[in-house]
């Protein structure tokens, strides 16, 4: 049928329309059509009246039409209009009849329908038979296409096939000549007209024909279907005579096998594959004849025989087997046996099928047994026992040899606790019950609390046990400290350590230090007994209530002002007063706690209330305070609480016997003095033992810290508005001065804080806050003194002159490889003087080149000095009074050199000063003084400065809070003034950078205690700093 698009009478009318005149009148033979998708033809034999006749074609498509004629006449010749008029003839006729059915179906499935009249090539297919297989007879017949189907053929011989196939051939016929093609080229026998193919090359080629549209059996006569999917294969065996038969079956009316490795078998109507079987011989010899099974070779049969059968998909029906039962169809069910052998634990595997058991190591994949008195054969799942005996060596055990396993330590009691429970229901375990060394508790260990509590003292006695056996605590904590999994009970047997309970109970008895029997401990150790009584499985702790009381009074006090404090002559703010309250709270219950109020909020005044209100108590407070604010202390206490009996312990001339503090209420010393009379000050019972600015006793190993624990006092206190600067060990050093123990060991306290909290750990960082947090008072300014004048912060940004930067770049340059094969030869922490050595270099220059050592910055100049004196000139035009800090003496050196000549008349203080409140009075009283230049490393803390609306931080540091108790000194109470705190900042150097890492560091204080605080500089800081790439 013609496509759509294509109209035989049209062309026709166009052509007869180029040759006037009559229509011409002739005769065509042999005429045929053909269809493509994009192309239709038309040919035949053309006569024109008395001519010879001629072959002439016409062809159309979507856009044109030609033709070609054996006359040699021009376009179009007669020749060529009379075969058009004879296709449109036969198009017409076809509109008449009704179509065939072939042609439409042809046509659904997208096959090119051959036109009546035209010829089809056809394979003729037949067996070959060749030894115990067969290979096949190919020939080619061709066919003229009838409506019905094909008519007789005509046989074409292998010479003549090529011709034949170009002219009537499809794609599929061409593919299937190719492939006989090279097996005739390689060496395939020609038979007659047509060609034999060998057993090995049956695949291949009746895969070909599977594509061909015409394929006949030679031996019948009839269409032969070639088809892909597998042909039903199974083996079967049946009784012959005193033994067996193994035979072949291959579905309905298929008996014969064509092809070798990859074999074919023939049906009635069809040739279909058998997958998997890799010996069309041996197929065809089990379909023929079968092959006998000997009694005794039925075990091998049913064992590795019948399973490489499943493997390939081969069904073997055992029906036949009338003789003995066959177990064939039971799972295996593992068995385990238990036994101890010179300390090992020893495990023996069988399997249970059905009545029967076998032992694992028996190696007959068929064993013949006795079952009820009759002779059986079991089929053994061999993957199955496979897979059973994986599963033991994952659960702990070792293989040994077939069958047998054993372990040892925690390998052993791993699976007895473990790895029993996990192999599942289908399991059984013997024999666990007679085991004496690998005895198992299947219950985990617990803990167990008693505690008492007194009026300042807490009576703690931990115990811990396992399914009702108890195990001494110094032995669960050596197994905890080792981080084993079982620990060995009072009794011999062991018990399971439950994941979790390692890490946490190792902490809470670590650091209550509990042993064995009761253990005394002072009352501030109670939020560690709150801990070990939570993870306990029973607690029962007398007089608990004590302790909640005390943790109320506490919270009570941080919201309830206290009254008027006898002898004390100052005005307290609500917030002070709140704090005098919440310290004479703890006071009362005997703990240390932390006034960690920010800087500038009165923490002196409030610690000398205290002080006053437990007046009378017959022993002498003590406070100790940087050098450089004791007589700040001194002045304050006389000013503030003049009824007490204050002694400045200091200077040459101070006391050195037990009278030298006489009847005094209250002594002030010096860091300094702390150390060198550490004996002298120790001997004292103090009723308060106070430390100003306490981040001084920081490093926990320093003898400022350890001769502050040292001190013997009925209550503690530090002051601090920065308790932490660099690391969290400060914390620890804190409060094993204001509670010792309650923060654990130094070691512990590192694993189980400052590690984690580093790492990121919130959940460390929130235990670490409940611990600590009803011994830490804290305010920020904003909070409670909202009519404080703002603090105004900005940066005094420096551009280097091109003289300044090359020095500084190439300061940068040598300092990053110095650094860097200083942490490639020790690692970073052995090369941390390289590194602050690099650093201060760095800073150096851009703060004042001139301080470089060696003289290489002299006469360079330094953008930072030159905005610091139009600065300056302006400030101080404007009446403002400026405190000016530096981390560098010879720095603050030449700026009070400028400031003199420039007739500021500043003052100065550095370490070396003496008379230090001499020169903060005088700031504070003359207002003519407008000056103040002050190192950072001994005046940034403890000084009251609210002279000052200016403060200028010549050279930033890394550690925002040390910048900030420099701002502090004149931002605080009494000033009235908006104060602006400037940081001079060199662009495109180390010191910009300081200020990025500076916003990443101020993070560290809040996870603990809130705003406020910095880390130390990690290696990751310092190769930002310094562009080194990791």
């Amino acid at each position: 049928m013609e496509p759509r698009w294509i109209d035989p009478a049209r062309i026709y009318r166009r052509l007869r329309g180029r040759r006037p005149g009559p229509p011409r009148e002739g005769r065509v033979d042999r005429f045929a059509e053909s269809w493509e998708a994009e192309r239709v033809e038309a040919r035949g034999v053309v006569t024109l009246p008395g001519q010879e006749p001629h072959e002439a074609a016409l062809f159309a498509t979507p856009t044109r039409v030609g033709g070609t004629c054996g006359c040699g006449g021009r376009w179009p010749c007669g020749h060529l209009v009379v075969l058009a008029r004879r296709w449109a003839d036969e198009a017409a006729r076809r509109a008449r009849e009704p179509a065939h059915w072939r042609p439409l179906l042809d046509a659904l499935v997208g096959r090119t329908a051959p036109p009546a009249g035209a010829k089809r090539l056809a394979h003729w297919v037949a067996p070959a038979p060749a030894g115990p297989t067969a290979g096949l007879l190919l020939h080619w017949r061709l066919h003229r296409v009838r409506p019905e189907g094909l008519g007789p053929g005509r046989v074409v011989a292998w010479e003549g096939l090529e011709e034949a196939l170009s002219r009537w051939g499809e794609a599929a016929d061409r593919e299937v000549a190719r492939r006989v093609g090279g097996l005739v080229a390689a060496g395939a026998r020609r038979v007659g007209p047509g060609v034999r193919v060998d057993p090995r090359d049956v695949d291949a080629v009746l895969r070909c024909l599977a594509d061909a549209e015409h394929v006949f059996d030679q031996r019948t006569g009839k269409p032969l279907q070639i088809r892909l999917d597998p042909a039903p294969l199974r083996l079967r065996v049946e009784a012959r005579g005193q033994g067996f038969a193994l035979r072949a079956e291959l579905g309905e009316g298929a008996a014969l096998v064509v092809g070798d490795r990859a074999p074919w078998v023939w049906g009635a109507e069809d040739l279909r594959p058998v997958p998997r079987v890799r010996s069309g011989a041996a197929l065809g010899q089990l379909v023929r004849e079968g092959a006998a099974v000997e009694p005794e070779e039925v075990p091998a049969l049913l064992g590795t025989a019948s399973g490489a059968l499943e493997a390939a998909g081969i069904p073997l029906d055992l029906e036949g087997f009338r003789i003995e039962r066959v177990l064939v169809d039971e799972t295996p069910r593992p068995r385990v046996y238990l036994e101890e052998d010179e300390g090992r634990l020893v495990a023996r595997l069988a399997f249970r099928y059905g009545d029967l058991e076998i032992p694992a190591d028996n190696p007959d994949p068929t064993p013949r047994m006795s079952l009820g008195g009759r002779s059986v054969y079991v089929r053994r799942d061999m993957d199955a026992e496979f897979h059973a005996t994986r599963r033991l060596m994952e659960a702990g055990l070792t293989l040994v040899e077939p069958g047998w396993f054993a372990a040892e330590g925690e390998d052993a009691l791993g699976f007895l606790l473990d790895g029993v429970r996990d192999l599942g229901e289908e399991w059984a375990v013997f024999g666990a019950e007679r085991l004496v060394r690998w005895r198992v508790r299947p219950k985990p260990v617990v803990l167990r609390l008693r505690a008492r509590t007194g009026i300042d003292w807490l009576e703690v006695e931990a115990g811990a046990e396992a399914d009702g056996v108890p195990v001494g605590v110094p032995r669960l904590l050596e197994a905890l400290r080792r981080g084993e999994r079982y620990v060995r009970l009072d009794d011999g047997s062991f018990a399971r350590v439950a994941d979790g309970f390692q890490d946490r109970a190792l902490r809470a008895l670590e650091d209550l230090r509990v042993g064995a029997g009761p253990a005394r401990f002072p009352r501030h150790m109670a939020p560690l007994v709150e801990e070990l009584a939570e993870l306990a499985e029973e607690a029962e702790w007398e007089g608990r209530e004590l302790w909640a009381a005390t943790l109320r009074r506490l919270a009570d006090a941080r919201t309830k002002p206290i009254g008027p404090v006898p002898g004390l002559r100052a005005t307290l703010r609500p917030y002070q007063r709140t704090g005098v309250g919440w310290l004479a709270a703890a006071g009362e219950a005997g703990l240390g706690v932390v006034l960690a109020d920010d800087m500038g909020l009165g923490k002196t005044v409030q610690a000398l209330a205290a002080v006053a209100s437990g007046a009378g108590s017959g022993r002498p407070s003590l406070v100790v305070a940087p050098t450089s604010v004791v007589p700040n202390w001194e002045a304050e206490a006389r000013r503030f609480t003049p009824n007490l009996r204050v002694v400045r312990h200091h200077g040459a001339e101070r006391g050195q016997g037990p009278e030298a503090f006489g009847d005094a209420d209250l002594v002030i010393t010096s860091y300094a003095l702390l150390r060198r009379d550490r004996e002298l000050l120790a001997g004292v019972e103090w009723d308060w033992a106070i430390l100003d600015e306490a981040q001084a006793i920081k490093n926990p190993d320093t003898q400022t810290a350890r001769a502050a624990r040292a001190l013997r006092a009925r209550r503690r206190l530090a002051l601090t508005g920065t308790p932490l600067e660099n690391h969290l060990g400060e914390i620890w050093s804190l409060f094993q001065f204001l509670n010792p123990g309650l923060l654990g060991s130094q070691r512990s306290f590192a694993r189980r804080f400052v590690q984690p909290i580093l790492s990121g750990d919130e959940a460390a960082a929130e235990a670490l806050r409940r611990r600590v947090a009803p011994f830490v008072l804290r305010r920020l300014k904003s909070e409670v003194e909202p009519e404080l004048p703002p603090k105004v912060e900005a940066v005094l940004w420096c551009e280097m002159e091109p003289e300044q930067e090359a020095l500084y770049r190439s300061i940068l340059e040598a300092s990053r490889r110095q650094v860097e094969a200083a942490i490639r030869r020790s690692g970073f922490e052995r090369a941390r003087m390289s590194v602050l050595e690099a650093l201060l270099r760095l800073r150096q220059a851009c703060t004042l080149p001139a301080v470089l050592p060696g003289g290489v910055g002299e006469g360079v100049p330094s953008a930072k000095f030159d905005r610091f004196r139009s600065f300056m000139a302006e400030t101080i035009e404007e009446g403002h009074r400026v405190l000016v800090f530096s981390q560098f003496t010879q720095v603050l050196s030449r700026l009070r050199d400028w400031c003199e000549q420039a007739g500021y008349r500043p003052l100065y203080l550095d370490g070396r000063t003496r008379k230090r409140e001499e020169k903060v009075r005088r700031f504070q009283e003359d207002g003519s003084v407008r000056v103040f230049l002050i190192s950072l490393k001994a005046g940034g803390a403890g000084l009251n400065l609210t002279g000052a609306d200016y403060v200028v931080l010549f050279d930033p540091w890394w550690n925002p809070a040390v910048e900030a108790q420099a701002t502090d000194r004149t931002h605080r109470i009494g000033q009235t003034r908006k104060v602006f705190s400037y940081r001079m900042v060199v662009r495109g150097t180390v010191e910009e950078k300081m200020l990025e890492l500076q916003a990443r560091k101020r993070g560290l204080l809040e996870a603990v205690l809130g705003p406020d605080g910095a880390g130390p500089l990690s290696e990751e800081d310092v190769r930002d700093l310094l562009g080194i790439e990791g």
